[in-house]
């Protein structure tokens, strides 16, 4: 069978579910119609604030070498920034702190560790408008009027919402995340604990673009797919 024929019958099968009856089966349809609307719209938004974020790690990913310099000075036994809360804290300190006296360096690496809250941030507000506009969106099309790859994709989009929230967390163990795209650590490392621990810290950006990108490309397939886009 052809690939015209597949989307023939497949397109078929989804306008069964609006039964001929009338303005009710045509109000049905024009719903649906706006439903789909809403979510290119919703999504059309979302890719705008991954371009932003991304940029926004371009920019970090130019000084990481100097964040890795940043974490030496700042936790030179890395025991104190194991976590996302750990490095939340450390900020929080140096704010409360009114009699801080930080030289020039300990104020660039506060910058720096600034700087990669804040890319945190993004992918943390990213995630927060995922779930709570475009799935509890997706979650209000009745199960009748859902086609199979719509399903799939909503589907897919919880499981990256949890990978996701799980990287988020504040007490993940930031020295177990791997990723190949670490960037260029050309720094010469002390022993395998440094290496382990940098290489760890380092991959959490990069997982998270990779989740943001594929959360992007999921939620292109909900509209692109469907029948009414095939006649």
């Amino acid at each position: 069978m052809s690939r015209d024929s597949h989307a023939t019958r497949r397109t078929e099968r989804y306008y069964a579910r609006f039964p001929n009856t009338g303005s009710e089966g045509n109000q049905r349809l024009a719903n649906v119609e706006r439903f789909l609307e809403l979510v290119k719209q919703l999504h059309a938004h979302y890719h705008h604030q991954l371009d932003t974020a991304l940029v926004s790690t371009h920019k970090f990913n130019k000084c990481q070498k100097y964040f890795v310099q940043a974490l030496r000075t700042l936790a030179p036994d890395y025991k104190n920034l194991m976590s996302l809360s750990q490095f939340e804290e450390l900020i929080k300190t140096a704010d409360t702190e009114a009699t801080r006296d930080l030289d020039d360096d300990d104020d660039f690496a506060m910058s720096l560790i600034e700087l990669f809250l804040f890319n945190i941030q993004n992918f943390r507000l990213l995630r927060h408008y995922v779930k709570m506009n475009i799935l509890s969106t997706l979650k209000q099309l009745p199960q009748s009027l859902e086609t199979d790859s719509q399903r799939r994709v909503r589907e897919d989009v919880e499981v990256l919402l949890s990978s996701w929230g799980i990287l988020l967390a504040l007490d993940t163990d930031l020295q177990r995340l791997e990723h190949p795209n670490k960037g260029d650590i050309t720094d010469s490392f002390k022993d395998e604990h440094e290496r382990n621990y940098f290489e760890g810290v380092l991959s959490l950006m990069p997982k998270l673009i990779d989740l943001a990108n594929k959360m992007d490309f999921v939620l292109t397939k909900y509209y692109l797919k469907t029948p009414l886009n095939s006649v």
